[in-house]
Order: structure tokens, then C-alpha cells, then sequence
């Protein structure tokens, strides 16, 4: 090729546009996923939305003149912001999406159930107490790409992994009793949020109680922002009275759609699914940040479902996948719900309908516009009792038409950013008890207020110690045993010491000495 001509300007190579996107799920996305940003330039026209502002419509810069993009021009070149827009949403149709994202911060694994069930052991390696993980992507992977934490415990008074009954233990990462979230009673077949907590033993647990015969399924998503200090664990257990199925996609009728056209998604089950878990099809034209539901309808078989797309507009692509599920999933829409109570899945497939060939007009009736419903408030926001400096997190679950935009208020008045489908406060003072929250939903067709969550802050109590060690005399060889009643804000800690002196690991409620000796006469315990 000569490229002299182009080195001597004799020659201009044609102008070409330049995309790029970062995918993102938002605020009602998995714990603490970000908005996605994007950029589109042509020519010296950069069209952009910034990490920094990506609540704000897109920013306009000539970099001809602004190299530095510090100027602002979109309020006063509306028309050249309404081209590149539109030339970034016909790249968009036609873009591969990003559904996949590596999480790589290994911070998580090994992840242990350590629990009454295996002794408490916090290095058990053996399934169903240590998690499996499903790495993104994968076709069992959850669709919106983060990695996937899973187990499934066959409860039986014979042969299972454990015995029915309530149950208490931990979740513990990596080994390390700083990396350990528990003091919650499971809400199987729902997600349930567990508390971050750190020391140098086994925090305060949680609890679940199973019943005889079936098989419970913990789901997890794993987030950049799960290991991270403070951050709390999302979960759910799900029950089946038998082992749960897997599901694939089989076929769509039409293969090639086009616009306006319903289409029908075929899936089938690994074998008869039981009476508890239910077929879904999931649907979405935003890369799954907003979902469309749909129970899928069985076959005569016992294994075949299938589940019907409404009709797309031409070129608006669409994305599913198939999944079930113990729960009720109709008018979920979001990600951080529907991961987290996703069994099994299959997927992601695309459908780009193409233009319908229009038929000979003849007269209609002008048709009259259905108008928008409101949206209905599914799940209310809930109380929360929270201690002194800790957080407080409050959400709702609301289904009708999307797009959605929330407010939420405290004691009535705006909270500035806090526009989710949850809010989660600064750290509480006591000044913040009996404070009242409460959020607005709406969308084209108006808005709903919630009820008011009433937020309860108690003071941290100081340890005070109720029933002192009393004096021990022993002969020598015999292990003298010292305990303590103490009263205050748990979680509490201990220390023993022997003469002053750090006792090394004895660091419970109560402290047994080794044999003693002649040495030791006189010797003193105290706690810390």
C-alpha cells in the first residue's frame, strides 16, 4: 500500500466515528454496582457520560478547541448533542453487549458455612459447606456476569449432610475470623441480608431451621463490594423437595423475528422439576438493569415449558434468559432481586427484530391511548433497629411500567442523591432515633408514597462485668478453671491474664488453666 499520500496530506482517509462503553447494572443492580459511562466522538465532537457525572445527561466537548474537555457545549449545541446521540444509540443496536465482567479480587474464597453441622470449622474444604463458584461468564452463570457463590444441603434424619431443626453458623471468608457475617435468622425462599461482622473468634451466628427431606439451595452474588469492610452479605436459601433441575433453552419460533411479531422461547428441565420451584422467562432491552418476568407455561410432558416475548418495535434489541426459582418472581425487575433467587439459568440470548414489510394502509379508528398505570408498591419499606455508628439500609420493591424514579425522604424532607430503589444512611446518631423514612415512585403514569419506616438508634452500652472469677486452690497437676459474667452491647471480647500478662488464645467467657505446678501458687487471673 502507498502511504505516502497520506503522509504528504495528498490523500484523507475517509472520517470514521469512535464508540466505547463501560456496563454498568446501577443503583438496583448487586451490592454497590455503578451506572454504565460512554462516549461517542465524530470528527473533533466528543460526546460523553463521566464516572464522575454519570447521573448527569451527556456532556458535549470540541476537542479542536478544548483538548482538556473543561468546556461544557451541549446546552448550546442541541443539535449536534441530538446527532452524536443518535449515532451512538445505532451502534448500540448493533454492539455485541457487555454482559460479562471478570471479578478478580479473590477475596472471598475459600467461603465457608461454619456451623454447628460441621463442628464450626472455618477451613472445612468439603461441599455443601465450602461454596462452589461459577465464574463469569459461563452458561449458568447469573446474566448480568458477576461471578456466583453456590450450595445446595440435603437435609435428612438419615444419609443427609445435616439433621432437620434450626441450625446455627457463620459465613466465613478465607479463613478469617475479620471476614465473617452472621446474627441473622434465614428467610428461606427470600433474600436475607446478614451483618458484616470482624473479631478474632466466631461472631454472634445466624440461624436457619430445615425441614426433614428437602434440599435447600444458597445462592450468593459475588460483588466488588462484598468483601469489602462493613459491607453487609446478600443471600437466600431456597427449598426443594427434591433435588433441583437444571433448565435449557431449546428453541424461539420465529427463529429470524421480525417487528411486531410475538416471540415463543422453548426450554425444558433436566428431569420433572418439584412442586416448590417455578420456569421463568427473563426478558430485558437494557442488558438486564430493567427485567420483564414471565412464568413460563408447561408442557404435556412434565419437562418441556415455553413462555411467549410480547411484540418489539423494529430494531429495538432484546435479551433472555430462562431460570427458576422458588420464588414468586412476577414484577421483579431488578438485578439485585432476581440473582440472588435464581436456581438455576440458562442464557444469554439476543433477538434483533427487523422492519416488518408494511402491508397496504387502509382506515383505522384513531386509537386512544392507554394510559400509564402507576406503579404499585410490591414490598414496603421495613423498620430498622441499628446501634449507635452503624448504618441503617432501607429499600422497596415496586412493579407496573418502567422506567421508575425514586425519592426518598427522612421526617418528610428530600434526601439529597438518594434516588434508589434503597438509601442507606450516613453512620446514625441517637439524635437519629425515631426518625421516619419513606420513599416516592413514579413514572409516566404518576406516583405512589410509601409507608413510613421508623428507624430505632440504641446506645452502645459499655461492658460491665456482672459476676467476677473467684479464687481457685488446686493441687498441683490439676487445671483450675476461671469464668466471668459480663453485661453490655454485644459483640463482647475477652482477654485472660496470668500475673498481668496476656494469656495467648484464651480469649472466651471462661479460661482453664494448663496442669498446674508448684510455680503457679499465688498466681493471678484477671479479665479484660
Amino acid at each position: 500500500m502507498d502511504i505516502m499520500p497520506y503522509l504528504t496530506r495528498l490523500h484523507r482517509p475517509q472520517d470514521r466515528n469512535l464508540f466505547w462503553r463501560w456496563f454498568g447494572l446501577g443503583d438496583t443492580g448487586p451490592l454497590e454496582a455503578f451506572n454504565s459511562i460512554w462516549a461517542v466522538r465524530s470528527g473533533s465532537l466528543k460526546l460523553v457520560v463521566e464516572r464522575a457525572k454519570d447521573t448527569l445527561p451527556p456532556a458535549l466537548y470540541d476537542l479542536s478547541k478544548d483538548i482538556g474537555e473543561t468546556t461544557d457545549l451541549a446546552n448550546l449545541r442541541p443539535n449536534d448533542v441530538a446527532t452524536l446521540q443518535d449515532f451512538y444509540n445505532h451502534w448500540e443496536l448493533n454492539a455485541v453487549p457487555t454482559l460479562w465482567q471478570k471479578d478478580s479480587d479473590n477475596q472471598m474464597l475459600p467461603l465457608v458455612m461454619a456451623g454447628d453441622w460441621n463442628g464450626y470449622n472455618i477451613n472445612d474444604t468439603h461441599y455443601p459447606w465450602a461454596f462452589s463458584e461459577i465464574t463469569a461468564p459461563d452458561t449458568t452463570g447469573t446474566p448480568d456476569a458477576y461471578n456466583w457463590f453456590t450450595s445446595t444441603i440435603h437435609v435428612s434424619t438419615d444419609g443427609g449432610d445435616t439433621t432437620p431443626g434450626t441450625h446455627l453458623f457463620n459465613i466465613v471468608a478465607k479463613g478469617n475470623f475479620k471476614t465473617q457475617w452472621g446474627t441473622t435468622t434465614i428467610d428461606v425462599d427470600n433474600i436475607t441480608e446478614l451483618p458484616r461482622y470482624s473479631s478474632t473468634t466466631l461472631g454472634p451466628p445466624s440461624s436457619v431451621t430445615f425441614q426433614d427431606g428437602f434440599y435447600y439451595s444458597v445462592r450468593l452474588v459475588d460483588t466488588d463490594a462484598q468483601a469489602r469492610p462493613g459491607s453487609n452479605m446478600s443471600l437466600s436459601f431456597m427449598k426443594t423437595s427434591a433435588p433441583p433441575v437444571g433448565i435449557t433453552r431449546t428453541g424461539q419460533n420465529p427463529r429470524n423475528p421480525k417487528s411486531n411479531v410475538p416471540i415463543v422461547v422453548s426450554m425444558a428441565t433436566s428431569q420433572p422439576k418439584s412442586p416448590e420451584e417455578r420456569v421463568y422467562l427473563r426478558w430485558s432491552t437494557d442488558w438486564f438493569v430493567t427485567s420483564n418476568m414471565i412464568e413460563a407455561t408447561q408442557g404435556g410432558d412434565g419437562v418441556t415449558y415455553s413462555a411467549t416475548i410480547p411484540p418489539r418495535p423494529p430494531r429495538t434489541a432484546c435479551y433472555y434468559t430462562v431460570l427458576t426459582s422458588t420464588a414468586d418472581l412476577n414484577g421483579h425487575t431488578t438485578s439485585a432481586d432476581i440473582d440472588e433467587l435464581t436456581l438455576a439459568v440458562n442464557g444469554v440470548f439476543n433477538v434483533l427484530p427487523t422492519p416488518t414489510p408494511a402491508p397496504t394502509p387502509t382506515p383505522t379508528p384513531t386509537a386512544i391511548p392507554t394510559p400509564t398505570p402507576t406503579p404499585t408498591i410490591v414490598k414496603q419499606p421495613e423498620d430498622v433497629s441499628v446501634k449507635e455508628g452503624s448504618t441503617a439500609r432501607f429499600k422497596v420493591l415496586v412493579s407496573g411500567v418502567p422506567p421508575f424514579t425514586y425519592q426518598w425522604h427522612k421526617n418528610g424532607a428530600d434526601i439529597s442523591g438518594a434516588n434508589g430503589a434503597s438509601y442507606t444512611t450516613p453512620p446514625t446518631t441517637l439524635a437519629d432515633n425515631g426518625s421516619l423514612f419513606s420513599v416516592t415512585v413514579a413514572n409516566d403514569g404518576g406516583s405512589v408514597v410509601s409507608r413510613d419506616a421508623l428507624l430505632t438508634v440504641t446506645a452502645s452500652v459499655s461492658p460491665a462485668i456482672a459476676t467476677q472469677p473467684a479464687d481457685e486452690s488446686v493441687k498441683a497437676g490439676q487445671r483450675p478453671k476461671f469464668s466471668v459474667t459480663a453485661n453490655g452491647s454485644i459483640p463482647l471480647s475477652y482477654q485472660w491474664h496470668k500475673n498481668g500478662v496476656d494469656v495467648p488464645e484464651a480469649t472466651k467467657a471462661a479460661y482453664t488453666t494448663p496442669p498446674s505446678t508448684s510455680a503457679d501458687n499465688s498466681a493471678l487471673s484477671r479479665l479484660r
